[in-house]
């Protein structure tokens, strides 16, 4: 229902994400054809993980389709 809707990608890489939902959501991705994004969704320190920023790597091979969807 959100493809239909205008959907473009979905947050693949997440500090609360463990490798299964992970690779659950990169598989949805690419079957729906999404872009793949991904973060630390770091809005300050967390009491329990410290600073998240920086802490979630994304793989480099997202970069190309995100750059191709913002060119005009």
């Amino acid at each position: 229902a959100l493809v239909e809707q205008g959907i473009q990608g979905i947050e693949v890489y997440h500090s609360d994400h463990g490798p299964s939902v992970t690779e659950w959501y990169r598989k949805v991705a690419k079957e729906l054809g999404l872009l793949i994004t991904g973060g630390s969704d770091c809005h300050g320190f967390r009491k329990s993980k410290g600073p998240l920023l920086g802490t979630v790597p994304v793989p480099m091979d997202c970069l190309g389709p995100l750059k191709a969807a913002i060119r005009p």
